[in-house]
């Protein structure tokens, strides 16, 4: 059974029976894309936390600059590796005028923080480095005389960091840093006492990748 769409009769017949409803196409694109910013919106902080296994950091404390690649390997336990560097006028040990030290190390670190994740996170740390360094000592007659060594360092710490948002935060910490250097016989340049025990603070920054 055919219909004869070209008479005008039967085809207004046939449309009649067969009436088309009208629909809005931004209606249900409207709705899609707004469900999915709501989604988006409400999803990004837990995503952050999620991928918040990997920060980068920048500190600075009196015993020197550091920037570190940490890794989240438990809820409470952050593990680092750090670059350490230090740039420093020291009395010499003869109280005649100054040395420059310069320091350049690698060192690891273990953040352990109390409680359950919060935006304000206290914590205790523990921390090792090892490098080279270099003393330069002003000699009479504005001569100088540099000596190369290698240093290793303890240091521990409690502190917070302030979580600002899930991927950035604040950090403030107090401790206690020991130093113990070696280096090269030049001397009256060398050092008389090789090993210092200081108290220390510092603050920095986290960036959660």
């Amino acid at each position: 059974y055919f219909r004869d769409l070209t008479c005008p009769e039967r085809a207004g017949a046939a449309g009649a029976a067969r009436p088309q409803a009208t629909l809005s196409p931004t209606f249900p694109m409207n709705k899609v894309l707004g469900g999915i910013a709501l989604l988006t919106l409400l999803s990004a902080p837990l995503a952050a936390q999620q991928r918040g296994d990997v920060s980068l950091t920048l500190e600075g404390a009196i015993d020197g600059l550091s920037g570190g690649v940490w890794k989240m390997v438990g809820e409470r336990h952050n593990l680092g590796l750090k670059v350490v560097a230090r740039a420093a006028d020291v009395e010499n040990d003869d109280d005649q005028g100054e040395s420059e030290v310069r320091a350049l190390g690698l060192g690891i670190a273990s953040r352990h923080y109390l409680g359950a994740p919060k935006p304000l996170r206290p914590f205790w740390e523990v921390g090792a480095s090892a490098g080279v360094r270099e003393r330069t000592v002003e000699l009479p007659g504005d001569d100088e005389l540099k000596v190369d060594g290698k240093f290793g360092a303890a240091r521990g710490a409690v502190g917070a960091e302030w979580f600002l948002s899930p991927r950035f935060a604040l950090s403030g910490s107090v401790g206690v840093y020991g130093e113990y250097v070696s280096e090269d016989e030049e001397g009256e340049a060398t050092l008389e006492e090789p090993s210092t025990v200081a108290f220390t603070t510092g603050i920095g920054i986290r960036i959660v990748l």
